[in-house]
């Protein structure tokens, strides 16, 4: 009774009801579990009860048979007949073995006639709806917000020699779905209420066992001052929904999957638990396309440049790694250990809406016989899902469908060690953009033996380093005398500004070339300028405004995309300065002025004439 008056009060309609009320209605409910694929309303049957899912997934379709939309942990269905006063027919179908409260139509009207509130959601006019949305989303949590201000504190715990039993009983009395357990090598693991249904129940586990032998000992944590924009794709990455929050080495708190879902911006979080959940790669890609939605309410909601590229990144990284997983399992095991790589912006965690890919995979060994098609198969259907999502593939063929770029590590190193020790200005301006590379799915260990082997050749290779700054200084800004704009030459942009050549790409360059310089291995450009300022206080200050400038160009690069999305236009990097605000001209010049700045320091110090 407790754990679910705990868990349906978290969510909307229902925390809207007072403590009597909410109980009241929790008394009325009954609990169901249908497995994967099984029927739990059908179309000639009509539905007469509100139902919510507790854990699991559904998808609704219409009586012809068309998919309507699919309902996930916290979200109701059953109410179109509480809406419209008579009962509606759709067939609803588990999508994954799924928990339900099912609350009678009866006792949801009892608790209509307690709150005003509860009723209006259910009476409510659109207008009525759409305020309620607005006032709810001023008390909101933003994903800039820290994850302190936000999480359950203290965390609870128990000792790993607690028994199964007696941690349940703990769970249950606090109303928490999950418990840190304390080891007596002070390393502490975690116990969820899955864990206890997939790990004890499931499997006929003895309660007395200690909870130890169950818990999860590699913790996934984040730091207490991190944003809720970095706990979104934290648990993305890692699949996980509950995350501990230390400080100083120590647990101050618990961020739960549902604690994010109750801010009006987790429309990522359930874009991200989409995409976990797509059971083909069709449905991946589908889902994908559907990203220039996100992109724009994102841009509307105001956030940072810096945090939306996080997210768009974000949902690059988790669609890659659910195609690679979708992909693995029908072609079988790996003939050996892979790390599949993200170069350029994707590394970087930098990406706009429009991009493309860039990628590769490093291999343990020589692929020999039936390894060589698998692992050229794999490169296709991943690389195919994503230019179907909408994420184009890489004009150059920077892609791990390019036998070039699917090698051992080995050969990468061997390539590296070419580019760096035997440096040519053609050959490093297009291969710059390997300089930045991150591991997305598969064994990290490969893809930190090729960071470490990049940075411990590069940085005390002067003739390297300087081809690299040349590089970088090959796109100027679009400034001529008395700082007017200059617009591109080329084609059909001729009339506008190239954001990303001529802001963007420059500064991530610039900061590269000082990145691999200093041994600086974050793989942001912010990330980079704030590692970079700690090690160089004499330049903390012309870094700052490098940084200054790439936020603002960013954002102005990413706001032209969504006004162009809005009005039915591809999305370019050109932007055209007459349909400016003159502030906005003046911030923008202004930022080209860092960038050409920061190209003359970077000239005089490589002495680049």
């Amino acid at each position: 009774m407790q754990d679910i008056t705990r868990f349906v009060g978290a969510h909307l309609p229902f925390d809207r009801l007072d403590e009597t009320a909410l109980e009241s209605l929790c008394r009325r409910a009954e609990i169901s579990y249908h497995p994967a694929g099984e029927v739990i309303v059908g179309a000639d049957s009509p539905c007469t009860e509100l139902l919510v899912v507790r854990h699991g997934a559904v998808a609704i379709h219409s009586a012809e048979g068309d998919l309507i939309e699919k309902r996930a942990e916290g979200e109701m269905f059953g109410d179109p007949g509480l809406l419209s006063g008579h009962p509606e027919r759709f067939e609803v179908r588990a999508e994954e073995d799924t928990l339900l409260y099912r609350f009678p139509q009866a006792a949801c009207q009892t608790a209509r006639t307690r709150s005003s509130r509860f009723d209006l959601f259910f009476s409510g006019t659109l207008a009525n709806r759409v305020q309620d949305a607005v006032e709810r989303q001023a008390d909101a949590p933003q994903l800039s917000n820290q994850v302190r201000d936000w999480m359950s504190s203290p965390p609870h715990s128990v000792d790993a020699d607690t028994t199964v039993r007696q941690a349940a009983a703990r769970m249950t009395e606090q109303r928490v779905s999950s418990l840190l357990v304390m080891f007596p090598d002070d390393r502490p693991g975690i116990v969820t209420d899955r864990d206890l249904r997939t790990r004890v129940v499931a499997t006929g586990l003895d309660t007395n066992q200690p909870v130890g032998d169950v818990a999860t000992r590699e913790l996934v944590t984040i730091g207490a001052d991190a944003t809720l924009l970095d706990a979104t794709l934290v648990m993305s990455e890692h699949g996980v929904h509950h995350l501990p929050i230390f400080e100083r080495g120590k647990p101050l708190g618990m961020l739960t999957a549902t604690d994010l879902s109750h801010a009006d911006d987790a429309q990522p979080v359930v874009f991200l638990k989409s995409i976990r959940r797509a059971a083909t790669l069709e449905d991946l890609a589908r889902i994908g396309r559907q990203r220039a939605r996100l992109f724009c309410g994102l841009v509307r909601e105001g956030l940072p440049a810096a945090h939306i590229g996080r997210l768009m990144t974000g949902i690059t990284d988790a669609i890659t790694q659910r195609a690679i997983v979708l992909a693995t399992s029908d072609l079988g095991r790996p003939p050996m250990a892979f790390a599949w790589l993200a170069f350029g912006s994707q590394a970087r965690q930098e990406q706009a809406f429009r991009t493309d890919q860039d990628n590769g995979l490093v291999l343990a060994d020589i692929p020999e016989g039936p390894a060589v098609g698998w692992f050229a198969e794999l490169a296709q259907r991943v690389c195919g899902t994503l230019d179907r999502a909408g994420i184009v593939k890489c004009p150059g063929e920077v892609m791990a469908t390019n036998g070039k770029w699917r090698q051992p590590l080995s050969v990468w190193r061997q390539q590296f060690r070419s580019w760096i020790e035997e440096p040519e200005p053609k050959a490093l301006m297009h291969a710059s953009i390997f300089f930045d590379l991150r591991c997305i799915a598969g064994d990290i260990g490969l893809a930190e033996g090729l960071l470490e082997h990049v940075f411990e050749r590069s940085s005390e290779n002067k003739s390297f380093l300087r081809f690299m700054a040349q590089n970088a200084l090959v796109n100027s800004p679009p400034l001529g005398f008395f700082r007017r704009f200059i617009l591109e030459p080329d084609g059909e942009h001729s009339e506008g500004l190239n954001l990303k050549k001529r802001g963007v790409t420059p500064i991530s360059a610039m900061v590269r070339v000082r990145a691999l310089e200093h041994g600086v291995q974050s793989p942001g450009t912010l990330a980079r300028i704030g590692e970079l300022s700690e090690r160089r206080p004499n330049a903390a200050r012309d870094l700052a405004n490098l940084g200054e400038a790439f936020e603002l160009i960013e954002h102005f690069r990413m706001n032209h995309q969504a006004e162009q999305i809005a009005a039915g236009q591809p999305p370019t990097n050109f932007i055209d300065p007459d349909r400016m605000t003159s502030l906005s001209r003046e911030h923008l010049r202004a930022a080209f002025e860092a960038v050409r700045t920061a190209q003359r320091v970077l000239s005089t110090r490589y002495l680049i004439g």
